[in-house]
């Protein structure tokens, strides 16, 4: 096992961003994204996979790593977060807390999924309980009511600045006149859908620790997952599975992020947990964090545990 002098020694060697390889993946991205809408209904999941590309490429500019030139993430970030219905000024502020915050349960852990320690639920209102259960408690209400909840509800309440919602409302406009709305609609459901099965499983799954004060190294080797992703859709994903080493430094770019994982030494993140999809899909279940029993555990054990 590498010390953690050694493994931020190694990081610290990608984590370099370059504009002119930022502008070539945007653009190849930007293409696919454009070109999708002129594909037959049947290429909605190819389409969507470019969505889910630029989302990642967003993703990295509302960290102010994705571009060397710092101001060129923002400014290119509100475009993308216009495209893909996400609100750059919200998800800079509560995306990047998350990365302060994630499985340090001396802060509330409501940026994540299993959102609630069982302490912690147990001092909910019945009403909170009973919709917290329903909600995260039942996988095919996670499935559909959330993917809906951040397609239509979540990108006009949560722009935090009328510009915007002004370029949100134009854009969809747009979409509505030249008769692409719909498909634009099912890209975004589907691949809200996929990235929330994705944010779940990063953190989420058997043997994620969580504990208080948990320090950030810690947080990253032992709360982030390695997910198996098959190579043929690793252009989609853009380097979002290698999710240790984006915890542990967010100033490595979306394109360095696969090779700082394959050059490193054989031992340094061995420790890591790697799960496949099908793993990450039979991980929807956990809900609450025990921290008696110091793991993810799901109401049904909850339910086992907990005397009537």
């Amino acid at each position: 096992m590498s010390s953690q002098e050694e493994v931020f020694s190694h990081i610290n060697k990608y984590a370099k961003s370059d504009d002119l390889r930022a502008f070539q993946y945007l653009l190849i991205t930007l293409t696919g994204c454009a070109g999708g809408f002129f594909l037959p209904t049947l290429c909605i999941p190819l389409h969507t996979l470019f969505f889910m590309r630029l989302f990642m490429c967003f993703h990295d500019m509302g960290h102010l790593f994705f571009f060397k030139t710092r101001f060129l993430n923002p400014l290119f970030g509100t475009l993308c977060g216009t495209l893909t219905s996400t609100s750059f000024d919200q998800w800079n502020t509560t995306h990047n807390e998350h990365h302060k915050t994630s499985n340090d349960l001396t802060h509330s852990q409501y940026a994540q999924t299993a959102s609630f320690t069982v302490s912690e639920y147990r001092k909910l209102s019945p009403i909170y309980q009973f919709l917290y259960r329903k909600l995260s408690g039942n996988r095919l209400a996670m499935l559909t009511v959330v993917p809906m909840y951040l397609s239509f509800v979540n990108p006009l309440i949560r722009a935090k600045n009328n510009h915007e919602k002004a370029l949100l409302i134009s854009f969809l406009y747009f979409l509505f006149k030249v008769n692409r709305l719909q498909h634009y609609y099912s890209c975004v459901l589907l691949g809200n859908l996929v990235g929330f099965i994705l944010f779940h499983t990063q953190h989420t799954f058997d043997s994620a620790k969580r504990r208080k004060d948990m320090s950030h190294f810690d947080s990253a080797l032992e709360g982030a997952s390695f997910l198996q992703i098959p190579w043929y859709l690793k252009w989609a994903s853009a380097g979002i599975e290698y999710h240790h080493i984006h915890h542990l430094s967010i100033a490595v770019p979306l394109y360095n992020l696969q090779k700082c994982h394959e050059e490193a030494p054989n031992d340094m993140f061995k420790s890591v947990k790697r799960i496949t999809i099908w793993e990450g899909l039979e991980s929807l279940k956990y809900t609450l964090y025990d921290e008696e029993k110091d793991r993810l555990i799901s109401f049904e054990e909850y339910d086992e545990a907990t005397p009537n």
